[in-house]
């Protein structure tokens, strides 16, 4: 019986082991990504700006939610269209180019970079569907230069879609199997992909409490965000080919280090840096 027991200990605290390393590992990797797809849809309203000669525009960074571009003067309705499009436009191919890239080479030392496509398409999908409920948004500008709101609205879901069902094509390099039940994929994944979410509503409240509903919604989207993860998970590997199958990978304390250090990283160089 003792040595029963023992067994039986030694599984748990792997488990326990396991679960830890997949919830830190999406941690990291999450907010690096979450944090590297802002500032470069800011570089890119910044860029486009400079490309029209608009004087004075700075970039500021805040990974408490406030990254925007500063001293934009007045331009033509066409041309705010254009530097409004750009910013979710280079997020999106420099995201979706390194997804492409990476994705042959699958692993869980890689997901920070691999996870910034799918990340930036749930990301440019509010901006083009939520961000049309949004005056003076991208989306309101870019309609404003005679894009038709429905195909903004329908780019923005299609882009939300395919982000979700990528993030649940790539959980297997957390650590998360097929066979995991549904609580322990959506523990994992609420902590994981809402910690950021829940640092920035907190520090937003305290800073603001009378926009505390407000700066709730973003972390009620990312609790609704694994949600729609977990519920694709099974349903994808169960209809996609073998080989299109992201193989389960174990994680190790190193790589969880290593996603840990570029999230913290991006994190304090956008609170000291362009700030």
């Amino acid at each position: 019986m003792r040595g029963g027991e023992r067994v039986m200990e030694t599984r748990v605290e792997q488990h326990a082991s396991q679960t830890c390393k997949s919830i830190l590992l999406l941690a990291g990797s999450f907010t690096f990504t979450f944090l590297l797809g802002e500032m470069i849809h800011e570089f890119g309203h910044y860029l486009s700006h400079l490309a029209y000669s608009s004087p004075g525009v700075q970039v500021h960074l805040d990974p408490f939610g406030g990254s925007r571009i500063m001293g934009v003067t007045s331009l033509p309705e066409d041309v705010m269209g254009i530097t409004s499009a750009a910013g979710p436009l280079f997020n999106l191919i420099l995201g979706v180019t390194f997804l492409l890239l990476l994705w042959r080479e699958r692993k869980p030392v890689l997901l920070p970079l691999i996870l910034w496509g799918p990340v930036a398409m749930v990301q440019e999908g509010v901006t083009f569907s939520l961000g049309l409920l949004t005056p003076g948004g991208d989306a309101q500008w870019i309609a404003a230069a005679g894009v038709p709101k429905v195909v903004i609205l329908a780019a923005g879901i299609l882009l939300m879609f395919v982000g979700i069902a990528l993030i649940a094509r790539l959980i297997p390099l957390i650590g998360i199997k097929r066979r995991d039940s549904f609580w322990r994929k959506y523990s994992i994944l609420i902590v994981g992909m809402c910690s950021l979410m829940f640092i920035r509503s907190t520090n937003s409240t305290l800073a603001s409490p009378e926009t505390m509903m407000e700066n709730l919604i973003p972390l009620v989207f990312s609790l609704l965000l694994a949600v729609g993860v977990v519920l694709l998970h099974i349903p994808l590997t169960s209809f996609v080919k073998p080989m299109l199958i992201t193989q389960h990978n174990p994680v190790t304390w190193p790589v969880v280090a290593l996603a840990l250090t570029l999230g913290t990283s991006l994190f304090l160089f956008q609170i000291v840096a362009l700030n």
